[in-house]
């Protein structure tokens, strides 16, 4: 199971995400992300994917992380205000060979994953970003809009490629 797909049971099962995509997603959050889960109270929960060290270190240097941390150390209140942009909790999955390599790495402001056999453990607890705002109505409306074309997009990729295997796999429909 690839590691998407382990993030994506991971909001769906173990966080009670009623939705649940991956990658071509909107920005909602500061940055594009991997995996993005919605609650039912309208709240978003991120995993960051990264499959090696030079891409976790790499994710280090993106802007909107390095505003975070920046926004996250502030005392002033003006400035953590901006910290409601981002998830209400946020995560990076790795490799377990990796993790061990990145623990004294991880954000204050986020946790680890890491997969065993056909769960994730959730090795460093994502702390809750007390400033994290609900979607809008409009956003949620939009994020449906977003959904349904990646299903109607896998279906098309299945039925032009003619796979049965995958007719019947976990696509994106299993995740709604």
């Amino acid at each position: 199971m690839s590691l998407e797909h382990h993030g994506l049971l991971f909001l769906r099962r173990d966080k009670n995400c009623p939705v649940a995509l991956f990658e071509r997603t909107p920005r909602y959050s500061a940055g594009k992300p991997d995996i993005l889960g919605v609650t039912a109270a309208g709240y978003l929960y991120e995993i960051e994917v990264k499959r090696s060290l030079s891409d976790f270190k790499a994710n280090g240097s993106k802007r909107h992380i390095m505003n975070r941390d920046y926004w996250e150390a502030s005392q002033n209140p003006v400035e953590r205000e901006h910290l409601k942009i981002y998830p209400k909790f946020y995560w990076f999955l790795v490799p377990p060979i990796l993790a061990p390599k990145i623990m004294e790495s991880i954000p204050q402001w986020a946790g680890l994953l890491v997969p065993n056999n056909y769960n994730l453990s959730e090795v460093v607890t994502a702390p809750v970003n007390p400033y994290s705002k609900k979607l809008s109505v409009k956003q949620c409306l939009k994020l449906g809009n977003l959904m349904a074309n990646q299903i109607w997009s896998l279906s098309t990729i299945i039925d032009r490629c003619g796979c049965e295997e995958y007719s019947d796999g976990p696509g994106m429909a299993a995740f709604i």
